[in-house]
């Protein structure tokens, strides 16, 4: 709940999955030697292994835009000064932790599916090709999410006063 009613952690979920799109697919599709806009991706395209190529480009796009997103390395950290509630809980650790994940996960594919919606009308990319990039960046994504999941929990940062001394850390 606390993700979804403070807008610094939305923003900050969802900037990566904006920019970094943006920046590595804008200069492809606006620079050109012929001076004809999205000559690069077209010629991509067109080459014999260019599906499996976009492919691979796009799910790691979205492998770096779910690494850089805030939403995993302040999962323990956003509780602070409430961190005594998860303490008296009467739920196992495993459970919370779990839990954590579970809505890390599900954050990242929401905004991941969105992108990879995107990127499929663009770039005319088939349902399979869809289903190809999920299964690339699948694992990527989780094995992210729990590294920054780790770190925070190792060093986290519970007596913040505003979200924005959270992400200044």
């Amino acid at each position: 709940k606390l993700f979804w009613r403070t807008p610094l952690f939305i923003t900050n979920g969802l900037t990566p999955f904006i920019i970094i799109p943006i920046a590595v697919f804008l200069p492809m599709m606006t620079s050109s030697s012929s001076g004809t806009g999205a000559n690069d991706i077209t010629q991509l395209l067109n080459m014999p292994n260019g599906r499996l190529i976009m492919n691979l480009v796009l799910a790691g796009i979205l492998a770096m835009t779910t690494a850089m997103n805030s939403i995993s390395y302040t999962a323990f950290s956003r509780e602070g000064q409430t961190h005594w509630i998860s303490v008296i809980t009467p739920v196992s650790i495993k459970e919370q932790v779990d839990a954590k994940l579970l809505n890390c996960v599900a954050i990242n594919l929401l905004l991941g599916g969105l992108l990879i919606v995107a990127f499929s009308l663009l770039f005319h990319r088939t349902f399979t090709d869809m289903i190809t990039v999920i299964v690339l960046v699948a694992p990527a994504m989780t094995a992210s999410i729990c590294v920054d999941m780790a770190l925070d929990a190792s060093m986290p940062k519970l007596d913040w006063i505003t979200p924005q001394q959270l992400f200044k850390r």
